[in-house]
């Protein structure tokens, strides 16, 4: 046994599955988006710091490409960043699963 501290990190949440767009509104994107002061007007920031902590959560190296596509996608409806969002953590979750039944 190490005498060695070990530092586990937590679980990200996992979102989803959605069924209906509806799904998708009580999730923390659009909470966060939803908070904006009206005026403020661009939501991109936003979703796409979700979109890029959804990653980093899940172990996720960008490329440039990569970074680009999610600028893309956060230009968009929330809700459908969110299914992406959801379907990052759920496939995290899946995979760390998966690893731990060998």
């Amino acid at each position: 046994m190490s005498d060695q501290p070990t530092t586990q990190q937590p679980e990200p949440p996992v979102h989803g599955p959605y069924e209906t767009e509806r799904d998708t509104y009580d999730s923390p994107l659009q909470r966060d988006v939803q908070a904006l002061t009206p005026g403020q007007g661009v939501h991109e920031p936003v979703i796409r710091r979700h979109l890029l902590l959804a990653c980093h959560s899940a172990g996720i190296s960008l490329g440039d490409y990569d970074s680009r596509v999610l600028t893309w996608l956060a230009q968009g409806e929330t809700s459908t960043a969110q299914v992406v969002i959801g379907l990052i953590s759920r496939a995290y979750a899946a995979g760390r699963k998966a690893g731990e039944s060998l």
